[in-house]
Order: structure tokens, then C-alpha cells, then sequence
């Protein structure tokens, strides 16, 4: 899985393109990569979301949106990782892309690459989903 030309691309709420990306984003693109079309059921709240302030996070609906999924136990290279960074509700999404990094945009330094066991990240896991049709 190639990744390396996404490093760096800014962060955007409701981003989609190398324009800019938010986390979901970087997953449908890494996801599409793998020839897998995931939905983007956060497409026209994204969209709210970058007009407007006080708009609800899409990211909040993510764990009732992750229906493409299958939870596993064992991260794999290319499955997504889900995290609460707020306590309650997945609100977080990156991508494996070793055994111990992950891929995802943050608010506001854009796509970079994390290790999933050191903090916060190790804190805030909620678990590892992997396509299933």
C-alpha cells in the first residue's frame, strides 16, 4: 500500500481531495487505494461542518457508520484504526500502515504517521476494522 505522497497534505474538515483531507477522508483514499469504494456517509454533514462552527462533528456517528466493517483483534496493514479522543464516541480514524503505525490527518498539522502504543493514541484506541463486503 503506497501512502508516502499523502504525508503532508493539510488538514480540511470534510476534506476529500489532495487539497486537503480530514481523517476519513485519508481512509476512503487509502481504502480505494486497496480497490475497496467505502461509503462516505459523512459527505454532506462534512460539508456543514466546514461552513459552519457550531455544526455537529461527523465523526461522532462513526462507530453507526462503520456497518462496512468487521472489528478484529489483530491490527493488519491497511485495516482502520478508531479512536475516542472525547471519551464517549468514536471520534478519530486513521489507517495501519505497519505493525505499529498508523496514518490519519490531525487538526492542524495535516497527514502524518503515528505509533499506535505511544500516548495519547494508545489511550484514546477503540479498535481495528477491517473491510467487510
Amino acid at each position: 500500500m503506497t501512502y508516502d505522497d499523502l504525508i503532508g497534505v493539510p488538514f480540511v474538515h470534510g476534506g476529500r481531495s489532495r487539497d486537503g483531507l480530514d481523517c476519513y477522508g485519508v481512509v476512503l483514499e487509502l481504502f480505494k487505494r486497496r480497490g475497496i469504494a467505502l461509503p462516505d456517509p459523512f459527505a454532506c454533514v462534512a460539508k456543514e461542518w466546514a461552513t459552519q462552527e457550531t455544526a455537529t462533528d461527523p465523526l461522532a456517528w462513526m462507530a453507526d457508520h462503520l456497518r462496512w466493517s468487521l472489528r478484529t483483534d489483530t491490527p493488519t496493514i491497511g485495516c482502520a484504526v478508531v479512536f475516542s479522543k472525547g471519551g464517549r464516541v468514536a471520534d478519530h480514524v486513521g489507517v495501519m500502515v505497519s505493525a505499529d503505525q498508523f496514518i490519519h490527518a490531525l487538526e492542524p498539522v495535516g497527514v502524518v504517521i503515528n505509533r499506535i502504543h505511544r500516548q495519547p493514541w494508545c489511550e484514546w484506541l477503540i479498535g481495528f476494522y477491517d473491510y467487510a463486503a
